[in-house]
C-alpha cells in the first residue's frame, strides 16, 4: 500500500467512536473503584484506545487539527493515570506511548513521558533488558534518551546496536542511524535517514507491527515520531510524503489543555508514584514536574540500586 488508505483506516475506528462506549468505560472504572479490589485500571486502556480513535478521526476525517491535539493529550493523560496503578508493568515503557503526546504538543505529558524509567529500571536481573541490543526495552530507552537530549548515553547505545549481528531487530539499523546523526547534528545525515524512513517499503514495514491497530492505514506513526524528534531538537527537515501531515510536525501547542473527565480530575499528571508492594523508592522514581531538573536515566539506574549521587 503505496498511499494511506483513508476509507478503510477510518471504517476501522468508527465502531471506537459511539459515545455509549466512553460511557460504559467511565461507569465500569467508578464501580470497580467503588469494590475497592484494584481492579480500576482495565476500563483507562480501554478509554486511552477510544481518544486515540477519537484523534485520528478528528484529523483524517474532519481536518481538525485543534480538535485532533485536544484528543491525543486526553488519551496521553490517560495512559499517564494508567501507570499509577502499574507504574512497573513490564513493556509498559514502549516507545510506542509517545505518539499521542507527541501529536497533542503537550510540553507537560512530553515532559512526564521522557522520564518514565520505572518499567525499565525496575528489571532488577543482573543484566538488566534494556541492555540487550534485541529487546524492546532497548528500543524504548533510545527514543526517551533521544527526547531528553542525554547524548552521553544514546551513542555508545547506537553505536553498539549498530555493531552487532541482527535477526529480529534487524529493522531497527535506521532509527539508531538516525539517533547518531541527531548527536551529532548532522542535517545531511538526517535528511539521508529520512528518505528511508519515508520509503513505503521501511513505512508499511513498520505498520504491520501491532501496536499500530488504528494508524496503520492512515500514518506512518514511528516514522512522524522520529521526524518529530528532530523537530524538537530545532532540525526543520523537509518531509514530503502522504503518510506523514506536515500539519503534524509543526510545533503549535495549544493555548488550553483540557481534561474532561471529572472522575479522574483528582489524579495529577506529576502526582508521586506509589511505593506499596514494590521494594522500589517509587516516589523517588516519578517523573518531574517542568520547572524542575528532570529525572534523568543514570539518575533512575542509581536510584533503583540505593546508591547515592
Amino acid at each position: 500500500m503505496k498511499t494511506p488508505n483513508l476509507i478503510d483506516g477510518l471504517k476501522h475506528i468508527e465502531t471506537s467512536l459511539r459515545p455509549e462506549k466512553i460511557d460504559m468505560c467511565l461507569e465500569s472504572y467508578t464501580r470497580l473503584r467503588k469494590e475497592g479490589k484494584g481492579k480500576e485500571d482495565s476500563p483507562l486502556l480501554f478509554l486511552h484506545s477510544l481518544y486515540s480513535a477519537k484523534t485520528l478521526y478528528s484529523w483524517f476525517h474532519d481536518g481538525d487539527l485543534q480538535q485532533a491535539k485536544k484528543y491525543a493529550y486526553i488519551a496521553g493523560r490517560l495512559r499517564v493515570i494508567y501507570s499509577r496503578y502499574n507504574p512497573l508493568r513490564v513493556g509498559d515503557c514502549a516507545d510506542s506511548y509517545l505518539f499521542y503526546p507527541l501529536l497533542s504538543d503537550s510540553r507537560e505529558l512530553i515532559h512526564w513521558e521522557k522520564q518514565y524509567f520505572v518499567p525499565l529500571v525496575g528489571d532488577n536481573r543482573k543484566n538488566p533488558s534494556y541492555l540487550n541490543v534485541n529487546s524492546y526495552d532497548f528500543r524504548s530507552l533510545q527514543f526517551r534518551l533521544a527526547l531528553a537530549g542525554s547524548w552521553d548515553l544514546l551513542v555508545p547505545r547506537a553505536e553498539k546496536f549498530l555493531g552487532e549481528p541482527h535477526r529480529k531487530f534487524k529493522s531497527y539499523t535506521v532509527e539508531n542511524e538516525f539517533y547518531l546523526a541527531l548527536a551529532s547534528q548532522d542535517e545531511e545525515a538526517m535528511r539521508n535517514v529520512f528518505l528511508t524512513l519515508t520509503s513505503p517499503r521501511y513505512m508499511q514495514m513498520r505498520n504491520r507491527e501491532p501496536q499500530w491497530g488504528y494508524e496503520k492505514r492512515l500514518v506512518a506513526a514511528h516514522s512522524f515520531m522520529l521526524i518529530k524528534l528532530a523537530r524538537i531538537h530545532g532540525f526543520d527537515i523537509a518531509v514530503d510524503t502522504p503518510w506523514i501531515p506536515n500539519e503534524w510536525l509543526l510545533e503549535k501547542p495549544l493555548k488550553n489543555y483540557i481534561f474532561p473527565i471529572d472522575c479522574l480530575q483528582e489524579f495529577n499528571i506529576f502526582d508521586k508514584f506509589d511505593s506499596r508492594n514494590s521494594c522500589l523508592d517509587l516516589p523517588k522514581l516519578t517523573p518531574r514536574p517542568l520547572g524542575e531538573p528532570p529525572l534523568t536515566f543514570a539518575e533512575a539506574v542509581r536510584l533503583s540500586r540505593n546508591e547515592s549521587g
